[in-house]
């Protein structure tokens, strides 16, 4: 497939996705970035394309609203290593997809199944803030947890709010 219609197929899987992660609560910002928001933090599913193939890495990120860094960092897992429930002894799937509708759906439905298999569990796992704040294993750099504490003090700073927000089309 050429990139013409490699792009144009990405769209058509992620209007697919959009359709399967919206009952979610997540929204389609831009680009691959797809997005929830919680009251302090904004939840990400980022879509990247693989070179010029088509596949996709789909990364996993939690974003403090208090945050001054100016990307979505993404410091959750991703499908690099996912290997569905079912096929526990398989191969870690690929999110592929080729020019037929039927592709473009089977790639939705298998991020459907990442979704409830490993990103749901891990956005539920991160939804406090005081274990963001405490757990050892913590997503959050050192700063970022700053950021959390300054946040939930009521000593953010508006402007980094506006900034995160918008990252996703939010005004």
């Amino acid at each position: 497939m050429n990139e013409k219609e490699r792009q144009h197929c990405n769209q058509l899987v992620l209007r697919e996705v959009e359709t399967l992660l919206q009952p979610q609560g997540f929204t389609w910002a831009r680009d691959g970035l797809f997005f929830r928001e919680q009251p302090l933090v904004l939840e990400a599913m980022y879509f990247n394309l693989q070179g010029y193939s088509p596949h996709y890495l789909v990364s996993l990120g939690i974003r403090v609203l208090n945050d001054p860094l100016i990307a979505f960092g993404l410091n959750g897992p991703s499908t690099y290593t996912f290997t569905p429930a079912a096929k526990p002894n398989g191969k870690p799937v690929k999110f592929g997809f080729t020019t037929t509708p039927v592709s473009h759906q089977k790639c939705a439905k298998l991020v459907e199944q990442y979704f409830l298999e490993v990103a749901q569990p891990w956005f539920e796992c991160w939804r406090d803030p005081a274990k963001l704040l405490s757990d050892p294993d913590t997503p959050l750099m050192d700063e970022v947890q700053e950021c959390l504490r300054e946040l939930i003090a009521g000593k953010a700073d508006p402007e980094r709010i506006r900034y995160s927000r918008s990252l996703v089309g939010l005004t």
